[in-house]
């Protein structure tokens, strides 16, 4: 099966739109946020594993910790799952990260 890939009539009821001025600023806000929150994680993962902040593996292991932050709070919110059920492993879960960056 092909999906369609543009246009008004190959989505049928979706509008076809761009961004507005406001949802590009958003967007913008957005990735700020999420910049800051990668670079905040950076060095907490430089210094939990004794690495420099520009070492490749604290990129991955940022981007893997914010993934998990994300995927909480929407199970959070669609869910009702308690935050710290899931957070509470993440400690460990970047270990293994780490562990398989520095084993591959």
């Amino acid at each position: 099966m092909r999906l369609p890939i543009r246009g008004a009539a190959a989505w049928p009821g979706v509008p076809m739109h761009p961004p507005t001025d406001a949802a590009e600023e958003a967007l913008a806000v957005v990735r700020r946020v999420r910049a800051t929150a990668l670079d905040l994680l950076g060095h907490v993962g430089a210094a939990m594993f004794d690495l420099a902040p520009d070492d490749p593996a604290i990129s991955t292991l940022s981007r893997y910790a914010l993934a998990t932050i994300d995927g909480t709070i929407l199970a959070q919110r669609a869910d009702g799952i308690a935050v710290e059920e899931i957070l509470t492993h993440l400690p460990t879960a970047l270990v293994a990260v780490h562990a398989s960056l520095t084993h591959s």
